[in-house]
């Protein structure tokens, strides 16, 4: 089908998107562009500064995602090669949109802006350096077809070396549905923390801009405008 898509440089970034032969830069103002394109099932928001050593194992981890639609990279300004290898991947992967900024504004300001540019019904959100099952983004998409949920939380475990059974850092231990209330309370038990990697979240619950520009604790602050936004959570 026929989908519009209009663009802005954020904050003098460079845009490459694999739908545009050329690269839209901040003197460039809008970019429309009609491109034949499916409806995204779920975007990927992946952040980047100066991980150049990551790039390669991520791009791998992501091509054994195929509920993925869309992906969304944001590199914050890096100074290494980062930058460099980004742009090679783009060219393998059509799925990838890339954003490169000029300066460094943090993670929250680069989620943001990124999270600006998805089109997929679902946002996941990762960090290049994560060690993701290749199931993990079809389990939790399921999960919210499932059950109408607009967040699912996948139970995360810690392993440490020095001791025989996991540690559960993160969701619960038994399959739920939750509403606001239900959710809010497991926030502040403790049940459910800040990590970003293991939940799911439906595309229209999330502010515009729901990562708060702090040194810490931005993803955190992020995932309480998603919990408010939110009517049902799931845990698979």
């Amino acid at each position: 089908r026929l989908y519009l898509r209009r663009w802005r440089s954020p904050r003098g970034a460079t845009i490459f998107d694999h739908h545009m032969s050329t690269a839209s830069g901040p003197s460039d103002g809008f970019v429309d562009m009609t491109v034949t394109i499916d409806h995204p099932r779920v975007s990927a928001v992946i952040t980047t500064y100066d991980v150049a050593e990551h790039i390669s194992e991520m791009s791998q981890r992501l091509a054994a995602m195929p509920v993925v639609d869309e992906i969304v990279i944001y590199d914050d300004g890096s100074s290494d090669c980062t930058p460099a290898r980004l742009k090679d991947y783009a060219a393998e992967d059509s799925r990838v949109t890339l954003i490169l900024a000029s300066d460094n504004h943090g993670v929250a300001s680069a989620r943001n802006e990124a999270l600006a540019q998805c089109h997929g019904e679902f946002v996941w959100f990762a960090d290049p350096d994560d060690q993701w099952s290749p199931h993990l983004v079809e389990v939790l998409h399921q999960a919210v077809l499932d059950t109408g949920a607009d967040i699912a939380v996948g139970r995360a475990e810690q392993r440490a070396t020095d001791r025989p059974q996991n540690h559960c850092i993160d969701g619960l231990d038994r399959r739920a549905t939750s509403d606001r209330a239900a959710a809010t309370d497991l926030v502040l038990s403790g049940a459910m923390r800040g990590y970003l990697w293991n939940k799911l979240f439906r595309r229209s619950i999330l502010p515009t801009a729901p990562f708060p520009a702090m040194r810490s604790q931005s993803d955190f602050l992020g995932l309480v405008g998603a919990w408010t936004g939110a009517i049902r959570h799931h845990h698979p």
